[in-house]
């Protein structure tokens, strides 16, 4: 997660110990691909970092 120092350091709590679904929605959107169908580099990256924070922030809120 983007706070995980704050929560170690004390500056910030979980205020519920559970995720809360809120019905709402992220997407990730990006250009097409060029016509070789190669994907830019920077965005290859980015949805790789995504999907890493993802994970990691779905594992550090999953029940233990």
């Amino acid at each position: 997660m983007l706070i995980e120092e704050e929560l170690a350091r004390g500056e910030l709590v979980v205020a519920c110990p559970r995720p809360l679904n809120s019905g709402r929605r992220y997407y990730y959107v990006t250009p097409e691909p060029d016509q070789d169908g190669a994907e830019r580099a920077a965005v290859v990256q980015l949805r790789h970092w995504l999907l890493a924070q993802a994970q990691r922030t779905s594992q550090s809120l999953a029940p233990r």
